[in-house]
């Protein structure tokens, strides 16, 4: 919350069409604190999905779409193990009739649950690809420790296509796609800081962004 407005500014000067998030900070049961969220979105035409972690906060993963160029449909499957990950369908408004399965997630430091987590998104993801045999895949978010070669293994499409550091000397922030010949190598952006100097801190994580080819 303490950054979504600065966060819009940077979707919207940079163009940006999805942004996949990670530790949102949104507290499940704080249903005002989600309201107040989706209107600042609603103010910058961005549609908010979110997986926020149970109980506490911290954690958690979103995506936000751009609204004006993308009709965007929620997937919400089943997830008894409180996964932190979030799927969308998301369809181009002027390039075609075809379908992205965007998925975000976070996978915190240490978690015992990465094998569930690789498992989930494999099994999603062949659910949709099943109803959607011609979707493209792009999957971002924070990875921590995550050994990705489970997410690689899923198609032999997929790369990973962040190739400098995210935060220190490490590569955490991932962006996964079977569309990689369509993006140049992702820039890496400054922290994005609080939208109040004083209030909060800026994100411990620089931010991967990948500017599609328009050539």
């Amino acid at each position: 919350m303490c950054k979504i407005k600065n966060f819009s500014t940077e979707f919207n000067e940079l163009n940006i069409g999805i942004a996949f998030n990670s530790e949102i900070w949104e507290k499940k049961e704080k249903k005002r604190h989600r309201y107040k969220i989706e209107q600042l979105c609603e103010l910058n035409n961005l549609h908010y999905f979110s997986t926020p972690r149970p109980n506490r906060r911290g954690g958690g993963s979103a995506l936000i779409i751009d609204e004006i160029n993308f009709t965007v449909k929620e997937f919400k499957p089943q997830n008894i193990d409180n996964l932190e990950v979030t799927f969308a369908l998301i369809k181009p408004k002027s390039e075609g009739d075809f379908t992205i399965i965007a998925c975000a997630l976070y996978s915190p430091p240490k978690s015992r649950k990465k094998t569930k987590l690789l498992n989930f998104i494999a099994a999603k993801y062949h659910q949709l690809k099943i109803k959607y045999p011609d979707a493209y895949f792009i999957l971002g978010g924070d990875v921590n420790d995550l050994n990705i070669q489970g997410i690689l293994n899923i198609s032999s499409n997929f790369q990973q296509i962040v190739k400098k550091p995210t935060r220190k000397d490490k590569i955490l922030s991932v962006i996964i796609t079977d569309l990689h010949q369509y993006y140049k190598e992702p820039e890496i952006l400054p922290p994005i800081q609080p939208d109040i100097l004083g209030k909060g801190k800026p994100s411990d994580h620089s931010t991967p962004f990948a500017e599609p080819i328009l050539d």
